[in-house]
Formats: structure tokens, C-alpha cells, sequence
């Protein structure tokens, strides 16, 4: 699988030397950097793939829960510092014009994440819109990162045994976005987790996606709205210059986004 490769809305900057971001011969994407420019901070690349996945339609019995979206990738950590997250972003939030059939906005920074690390750790977060008020001399796209549903992120990894521990092991991160029909609001806001084939983990968080109104029932307006691309991206933690031994030990993580086996079940 080749997909086209642009760097939009993310934080690399080629200009930083001994720091890479490519598509290797071997399907992988590889972020890699032993520069002390880095040190304390987050590669993002938002979501600017495709997700090969397709997008579920109704099941016949639309009164029941179904998978409307699956996004999953392969990951694995080379070297750097084990206990610095790595994984995947998904779920980008689009805002929906007030006036169809006004095309939509770009999106607007919005996701969700899942990190693992190399000791068998994970966590669920989101990113949030920049503040409404931002500080003199702050980076005002510098959005906070929330665990779900909102706790702060320190001390906030969960040990999981489905997870492979160590470098160069590779885990599968997949995540089901559920449709919950039968509600005033038709909304897609829970998810489920899963490493290399297990269910790990149920989040929900409807503040930031709701495909219908986010206003009161029987309420027409359609403010508020907002939607989701199909697509996904990686991130992967930089450690300080205390956590990280650069320039001797690189930090090198490599992606994989995975499609559905042929006999996938069109409703799971």
C-alpha cells in the first residue's frame, strides 16, 4: 500500500538536521531524530492518510450498536527511551457549516489518540482546540492534551498484558468507532480498543463528536455540529535531555496502517 505523503498540520520541520520522517522500501513509515531541538516535545503527523478501512453502512436492524469506522495500524519502537509514548491519531473533527450545502471547513485540530509504550503501558487522550484567550507569548496552537474523559496526563499509563513489551516488538492498535442508534442524537462517540486482536478498553466522549445537532432535543438548529474524517495519523513522545542519551541513541519509532483481511465481516 503507497500512500501519497504531505506533511500538513503536524509538527515536523525539515529543517531540523539529523530528524527524518519517510516511507521505507519495507511499507513502514519511520520517525526518527537524535536532535536536542526535539527534546521534551511531540511528533504529530495529523491525520493526513486515508484510512483504507472502508465506512460501514447500516446494518439491516439499524436499532442495534454497529461498527461504523475501523482504524488500524502496526507499531514499533527501534530505540529511544521505553517509556515515552508512541501510537496512533484518529477521529479528526471537521466542524459542519451552519448552511448546507456549504462546503465544510478544514479540519480544525481536533482528535483522538492512542499511546503505548515500550513497557507495555498505554493511554486513551484527545487534543483540544487552541484557548479561546491565549497568554501573551504562548504557542497558541500548542492545544492541551486531555486523557479521557478529561484527567490531567501525568501518571496516567495503564499496564496492559496484551501489550508486547521491549523494542522492535511489534503491536497492533485498533480502534471501532460504534454507531448508537436509537438516540435523539445520532452519535458516534464510543469507541473500543484493542491490542493485537484483544478488546482492552471502551472510551465514549461526546463533547467532540456528535454527527447531529449538539443542542437540546427537538432542537433544529444546526449549530454545533460536527463531524469526522476518515483518516489517521502517528505521534510519538520525545523524551527530555535527562530521558533521552542523544546524539548516541536516536529516537527511531516506525508505523504500519493496516486494511481489512477480505473476510472481515461487514457488520462485526
Amino acid at each position: 500500500m503507497l500512500l501519497a505523503f504531505i506533511f500538513l498540520g503536524c509538527e515536523f520541520d525539515p529543517m531540523r538536521s539529523r530528524t527524518r520522517i519517510i516511507e521505507r522500501e519495507d511499507g513502514w513509515f519511520q520517525f526518527y531524530t537524535n536532535d536536542s531541538s526535539w527534546h521534551g516535545e511531540v511528533f504529530r503527523l495529523e491525520p493526513v492518510f486515508r484510512n483504507p478501512n472502508p465506512y460501514f453502512p447500516l446494518p439491516p436492524d439499524a436499532a442495534t450498536p454497529h461498527v461504523a469506522n475501523i482504524f488500524e495500524i502496526e507499531v514499533k519502537k527501534v530505540s529511544g527511551n521505553r517509556l515515552q509514548g508512541f501510537g496512533m491519531i484518529f477521529g479528526e473533527v471537521v466542524p459542519v457549516p451552519t448552511e448546507p450545502p456549504a462546503p465544510p471547513p478544514p479540519p480544525d485540530g481536533r482528535h483522538f489518540f492512542v499511546n503505548i509504550n515500550a513497557n507495555g503501558q498505554y493511554l486513551i487522550g484527545r487534543r483540544n482546540l487552541p484557548p479561546a484567550n491565549p497568554v501573551p507569548g504562548d504557542d497558541t496552537d500548542n492545544r492541551p492534551d486531555q486523557l479521557i474523559p478529561g484527567r490531567p496526563m501525568a501518571d496516567s499509563w495503564i499496564d496492559s498484558p496484551r501489550l508486547h513489551r521491549g523494542f522492535n516488538r511489534i503491536n497492533t492498535i485498533r480502534v471501532e468507532r460504534i454507531r448508537n442508534p436509537g438516540l435523539v442524537i445520532n452519535t458516534f462517540n464510543t469507541y473500543r480498543v484493542y491490542f493485537n486482536g484483544y478488546f482492552v478498553d471502551q472510551f465514549t466522549d461526546p463533547f467532540i463528536n456528535i454527527t447531529g445537532p449538539a443542542t437540546p432535543a427537538g432542537a433544529t438548529a444546526a449549530t454545533n455540529m460536527i463531524n469526522q474524517t476518515n483518516t489517521i495519523g502517528f505521534r510519538a513522545s520525545v523524551g527530555t535531555a535527562a530521558q533521552q542519551a542523544f546524539p548516541n541513541t536516536p529516537v527511531d519509532v516506525r508505523f504500519r496502517i493496516l486494511t481489512l483481511p477480505p473476510d472481515e465481516p461487514e457488520y462485526p
